[in-house]
This record gives C-alpha cells, sequence and structure tokens, in this order.
C-alpha cells in the first residue's frame, strides 16, 4: 500500500522517486537480532532440532545500502528494483551454519505441510497463552513461498552486486562471536556456493 502511494505520487503529482524492495535482510552489525541472526543464534544453541523445507532469499545489509545509494542517483523515476540474493534451501543453511560454527548438523528437514500445520498450531498457542512464538504461520509462509528473485534489473541499472550469501552469514557468526553471543568454534571456511 505504501508503494502504491508513492507511485501514485509519481504519476498524479511528478513525484522524482524510485522504489527499492529488498528481499530479507542479513549481515553484521545487526543490533536489533533480526530473524537471520536470530535463526543463527537458535539454531547453534540447539534450539532448533529440525527444520522445516524451504529456502532463504537475506541481501546483505552492506551490498543494499550501496543499491540504495545507486537507486537515488541512477535508479528511473516510477520504476522499483528487486534487490536479492542467492536462494538457499533449509539443509543449505544448516549445513553452512554447522560448517562455519562447529555446531552439529541438524538433519531432519520436515515437509513443508508439516511445517503448515505446526505453524497453525503454534499461531494457537499463541493466542492462548499470549507467549511469543517462533514457528508461527507467516514464518511458515516466508520459508515455503517462492524465494527465487530476480534481481536483473537492478544490476543491469543500478550495478547491483551481492556478495555471496555465505560470507554474509560468516561474518555474522564472527560479529556475534565478537559481541559475546556466539560461543562456537568454526570448523571449516564454508564454501561460497551454497545454492543449488
Amino acid at each position: 500500500m505504501a508503494a502504491q502511494l508513492v507511485l501514485d505520487a509519481v504519476r498524479e503529482d511528478g513525484l522524482d522517486a524510485t522504489l527499492v524492495y529488498p528481499t530479507g535482510i542479513c549481515g553484521p552489525d545487526d543490533y536489533a537480532y533480526g530473524p537471520v541472526a536470530s535463526f543463527i543464534l537458535d539454531y547453534c544453541a540447539g534450539n532448533m532440532p529440525m527444520g522445516v523445507a524451504g529456502s532463504f532469499n537475506a541481501v546483505d545489509a552492506r551490498d543494499l545500502a550501496d543499491a540504495i545509494v545507486a537507486a537515488c542517483e541512477h535508479g528511473r523515476k516510477g520504476e522499483g528494483y528487486i534487490l536479492g540474493n542467492e536462494c538457499v534451501t533449509m539443509r543449505e543453511m544448516f549445513h553452512l551454519l554447522s560448517e562455519a560454527t562447529g555446531t552439529k548438523e541438524v538433519k531432519t528437514i520436515l515437509p513443508a505441510w508439516a511445517g503448515t500445520v505446526l505453524g497453525r498450531v503454534s499461531d494457537l498457542t499463541r493466542s492462548l497463552t499470549n507467549k511469543p512464538a517462533k514457528l508461527t504461520s507467516f514464518a511458515i509462509y516466508n520459508l515455503t513461498r517462492n524465494n527465487d528473485f530476480d534481481s536483473s534489473k537492478a544490476r543491469t541499472e543500478l550495478g547491483f552486486n551481492t556478495r555471496p550469501f555465505a560470507e554474509s552469514i560468516t561474518d555474522t557468526i564472527e560479529w556475534l562471536r565478537h559481541e559475546g553471543r556466539l560461543d562456537t568454534v568454526a570448523a571449516t571456511t564454508p564454501s561460497t556456493a551454497v545454492a543449488a
């Protein structure tokens, strides 16, 4: 709705505006401990005995910041640009985290339909107890929707470029260690080619 208001103002009032549409956002210095940082912390603490078949697409905040500057300088009036990264499956994410931290890799991945059922049960429990829940229907939706976004327009027109997702995760892990939030030992350097 907000984007539509901006587009209406471009069309009706001549507003000089360009829109950006980031996917998930990740990277170091996330002092709000957003979804990706929280996911890493939960996984490494052993609070995630299983996953749900799905995928992640998160752009590094550093690459996103560069793209926003480029959009201000070179974006076309009234145009929108998708700013995403590679699509990484839950299994690839678990492997990446375990490889980077030395945490035992979680191997159990539930099918999407089972995650949907658990999300609904979690929603109901949350409404009855007023206790926060991480496994919500919305979280399951975000994992199981199509997360393979096309950022080619931003790459062509803005020079948008992203570092490998594995690098963003490794840098986030190192930042969490530096902040004293994560106490793990790195096993090996993760591969930068995690997406299938």
